[in-house]
């Protein structure tokens, strides 16, 4: 069914946005909250909280801190996520009804970008938090990463993987992992996805860069994480 598919694979196209200077015009306006739908916003105990630029997640044992110099927007941006999904899906209306109707299952905790949208060259890193629960077959993180991948694989995603998922460690922190070189518009750019699943919930991270150099500027944030003892 269209809708089991992860929302994850919208990020690939709201990334490459970010590093296009046409972004800032498609994702006009001040961040919105996610849909009603959704039962949890940013701030109860499951999804984290905020303390200035301090992203606090007990529940998946971690905080993190965007850099002062950051360009921040906490939420979601709904207006990119519709044209996100728009762009994903095509002409494939029953795919974009799925998606539509995943989105119902996530929350965009921020974006965080080294400089304003509308920038070319414009490393980033988005983290949203996504329930698997209808996902039998999704018990860890890197399976969570082979999700988004088959679903990449049914939309327009211009994706190639360099390696299968694997483990990793940011600040003590364990992480499923996986880089991928994608393209958007005709813009070519690198992205390395994060996942880090407790119970049925995914906290994805996406960074995504255009060089080595851009990917260094990713780690000034990454490299903030640290564990965080749940309550």
């Amino acid at each position: 069914m269209p809708h089991r598919h992860c929302l994850a694979a919208i990020a690939l196209v709201l990334a490459a946005a970010s590093c296009s200077e046409e972004q800032e015009p498609r994702s006009q306006g001040a961040a919105t909250a996610d849909p009603p739908t959704q039962k949890a916003q940013p701030g109860t105990p499951v999804l984290g909280s905020w303390d200035a630029r301090v992203y606090n997640a007990p529940h998946f044992g971690l905080r993190l801190t965007v850099p002062s110099e950051w360009y921040l927007k906490k939420g979601g941006i709904q207006a990119a996520m519709d044209w996100g999904i728009d762009d994903a899906a095509g002409d494939d209306a029953a795919l974009r009804n799925g998606l539509r109707k995943a989105a119902q299952n996530k929350v965009t905790i921020f974006w965080a970008f080294r400089h304003p949208p509308g920038r070319k060259g414009n490393p980033g890193v988005v983290v949203l938090i996504e329930n698997v629960g209808m996902h039998a077959h999704v018990a860890t993180a890197a399976d969570y990463l082979l999700l988004l991948e088959k679903t990449q694989q049914a939309t327009r995603a211009n994706v190639k993987y360099r390696d299968r998922p694997r483990e990793t460690r940011l600040g003590g922190v364990e992480f499923a992992t996986r880089l991928a070189d994608a393209e958007s518009q005709g813009l070519p750019f690198t992205q390395r996805y994060l996942a880090r699943k407790r119970g049925p919930l995914v906290l994805f991270a996406l960074a995504v860069f255009g060089s080595p150099d851009e990917e260094r500027v990713t780690r000034e944030l990454l490299d903030t994480i640290e564990p965080l003892a749940a309550p």
